[in-house]
């Protein structure tokens, strides 16, 4: 009973371990991700003037950009 507690704690912790591994990878991805999209240098999204008519609204899209993409190496299929 003792050694199947010590093997049950011994493996938690391994899973623990690689889930902060996971986190800390996907943390450095986002934050090149981030700086890729704050890099764009796109005229519409520097336009500051609200047309009269949406004055009083409490959100206004004045530009949209839905083709990027970002791709994460996940090392299936890296050859040494």
């Amino acid at each position: 009973m003792r050694k199947q507690f010590v093997l049950f704690t011994f493996l938690l912790l391994g899973i623990v371990a690689m889930h902060a591994d996971s986190m800390a990878e996907y943390r450095a991805f986002a934050d090149t991700v981030r700086a890729d999209v704050y890099s764009m240098d796109l005229p519409a999204f520097k336009v500051r003037d609200i047309p009269e008519k949406y004055r009083n609204e409490s959100a206004v899209y004045k530009a949209i950009y839905e083709n990027f993409d970002a791709k994460k190496k996940t090392g299936v299929g890296v050859r040494p």
